[in-house]
């Protein structure tokens, strides 16, 4: 009766850090990634500045993410993930309000390297982290669609929500409210909510028994990082992973200047890459269920396929302007995408193990700021050739490598296991 209540506790106590990880990726993913091309126009009109100046907030923004990545993986495997957590919260809360006050444009480049940092220690590495030690392996993909929709979910809901408050009362107080919506909300439930792992009230002396924490430390097994890196099949992955974050982020990026220069209107190419990202928060929950069902390998293939239909779709959404290839270009966007994200840690899991996970995920993410710095390559491409044409068929190219790499390196991990006091007891 006592292991039924505690699964029990355990099960609602799992879904409540969902919950509190969708909030996180609403509110400050949304905000330091998704939300910052609002501030453009008034940041740089107030500060005098031209627009390229303003831009390398989010480049530092990206690098400091990219490289504080594998540092936050290896402190969580070291520290309590929830202290990070609180203390990544505090830090980009105070981010918010440096923006808020900032008096020049510097200080808009310290505050993006503050929360650059903040997001490897409070988004994406630890939250895989928990969802993987709170759910079985089979919910582990479903429950991480669910909390990564919040990134999409807070794109949808903050843009115009800030956008109105900018055009009422100013950008700072725009900034002064998710300051505030970090440290008034987000702190107290990952304070109150979030546990690194579940606890059960069992006998130590009997192995049958133990508490989840042990179980979960004698059950580790995979490989460390140092041991990943030497292994060839770990670059190929990291090439297949910044080909995927690559692709995705031209969509986002790029989509929008591809299709006015199709001759679309501005509002309808906006309407498309909107309506692909409404798309993408059910493809999340839905990539994260089938990982469960059929697997992590076929279903990360899966959405690598809906990849490159997306790319084909959108190429002829620019050639014919027809609403059935925008249709299906959403649809396949749509479960596509969370190719890189829902599908990553899973990979990750399957391919090392969980003995050294922190340090090894966060080594993979890194892949998202180097696809991120190389999606200029296609405005390279464009601006050497006139048209986007070419890039839409290199990224077809490379999509179809990061399948065959997909393909042929996700294989389940070494059964190295770590060493445990109850080894030669049992």
């Amino acid at each position: 009766m006592q292991n039924k209540e505690t699964t029990n506790v355990n099960i609602i106590r799992g879904w409540l850090i969902v919950g509190v990880s969708f909030l996180i990726l609403m509110i400050l993913f949304a905000t330091a990634i998704n939300c910052m091309g609002i501030y453009v126009k008034p940041v740089s009109e107030h500060f005098g500045i031209e627009r390229t100046t303003y831009m390398l907030t989010i480049t530092i923004n990206s690098l400091t993410m990219l490289l504080s990545a594998i540092v936050a993986g290896r402190m969580m495997e070291k520290f309590n993930v929830k202290t990070l957590m609180v203390a990544g919260v505090i830090a980009a809360g105070l981010a918010m309000f440096i923006y808020a006050f900032a008096p020049s444009i510097w200080f808009f480049y310290i505050a993006a390297a503050i929360t650059g940092i903040t997001l490897s220690f409070t988004c994406n590495i630890p939250i895989a982290i928990l969802i993987k030690n709170w759910f079985p392996v089979e919910l582990v993909g479903f429950a991480m669609g669910i909390a990564l929709v919040g990134t999409g979910a807070g794109s949808m809901i903050l843009n115009p929500l800030y956008t109105w408050i900018i055009e009422g009362y100013g950008w700072r107080y725009s900034f002064g409210t998710a300051g505030v919506l970090l440290l008034g909300l987000i702190l107290p439930l990952v304070l109150l909510i979030v546990r690194e792992k579940p606890e059960h009230a069992f006998r130590i002396d009997d192995p049958s028994e133990r508490s989840s924490e042990e179980v979960h430390e004698t059950s580790k097994t995979g490989l460390m990082l140092g041991e990943a890196l030497r292994r060839p099949i770990t670059w190929i992955m990291f090439l297949g992973f910044v080909i995927v974050a690559l692709v995705n982020m031209v969509f986002v990026s790029q989509g929008v200047a591809y299709l006015t220069d199709c001759g679309f209107d501005p509002a309808k190419a906006a309407a498309v890459i909107a309506g692909s990202s409404g798309v993408l928060i059910v493809g999340k929950v839905l990539i994260g269920y089938l990982d469960g069902r059929i697997g992590t390998k076929k279903a990360a293939l899966f959405s690598l396929c809906m990849v490159l239909l997306a790319l084909g779709s959108f190429y002829m959404i620019g050639v014919t302007g027809s609403v059935i290839t925008a249709i299906l270009y959403a649809v396949c966007y749509g479960l596509g995408a969370p190719v890189a994200t829902v599908s990553m840690p899973m990979i990750v899991t399957k391919m090392y193990g969980n003995r050294d996970y922190g340090s090894i995920f966060g080594f993979f993410c890194m892949t998202a700021g180097v696809g991120g710095m190389l999606q200029s390559v296609v405005s390279m491409v464009y601006d050497k050739t006139g048209s986007y044409g070419p890039a839409w068929i290199g990224l077809g190219v490379v999509t179809v490598i990061a399948i065959i790499i997909y393909a042929v390196c996700i294989h389940p991990v070494e059964p190295k296991t770590t060493p445990s006091k109850y080894s030669a007891r049992e």
